[in-house]
């Protein structure tokens, strides 16, 4: 933990190295004391870390010894955030073994949740139900716009009726050709087979 403080803040100073030390001391005491689970010798230590930092000022001469070299790769995604840069971890594409694994993963849990035996009836009255609870809600929203007001003022001749042209409806093809054939889904498990 010393060495690597030194190395990531450049400190030079001999007593910027002792603060450090004496720091890097308290901390092992302090975790000494959370695995001996002596809880009041905790506060003492960390009653005493927070007074030695503040009293060595410790932050002050580290950010003074930092020069704007990047050192850490923390600092450099910090510098290319701050530039604008934004980080795609997840663009969709299996980039990698990890990838391919987290997709793995899922298509094997959504397989399970579906061909589980009493989940597929389950789930799909959940829906079911998702679904019902969004067309009360649509219609207390349209009951709630129209007024009572507005119902005793309608008068059926004012409103326009959508026609088609029987040429138009005589001309359109009702035929099952015209459909789209469904997407047929297969399983990685059924090609092995």
């Amino acid at each position: 933990m010393y060495t690597r403080t030194l190395k990531a803040n450049n400190v030079v100073n001999p007593m910027q190295k002792e603060a450090v030390k004496t720091l890097c001391k308290l901390q092992i005491e302090m975790d000494e004391a959370i695995r001996a689970k002596d809880a009041k010798a905790l506060k003492d230590l960390s009653t005493s870390y927070a007074t030695f930092a503040k009293q060595a000022d410790l932050e002050t001469m580290i950010n003074e010894t930092k020069t704007d070299d990047i050192t850490t790769v923390a600092e450099l995604y910090d510098y290319m955030e701050r530039k604008g840069f934004e980080f795609k971890f997840n663009d969709g594409f299996d980039r990698d073994e990890v990838d391919r694994t987290i997709k793995d993963i899922q298509e094997y849990l959504r397989r399970l949740v579906l061909e589980s035996t009493g989940l597929q009836p389950l789930l799909e009255d959940m829906m079911r139900k998702r679904m019902e609870t969004m067309e009360e809600e649509k219609e207390r929203e349209s009951i709630e716009k129209t007024t009572l007001q507005d119902l005793l003022q309608y008068n059926p001749d004012d409103a326009e009726i959508e026609t088609e042209a029987d040429e138009d409806v005589l001309n359109q093809s009702f035929e099952d050709d015209d459909r789209e054939k469904p997407t047929e889904v297969i399983f990685k498990d059924d090609l092995d087979e």
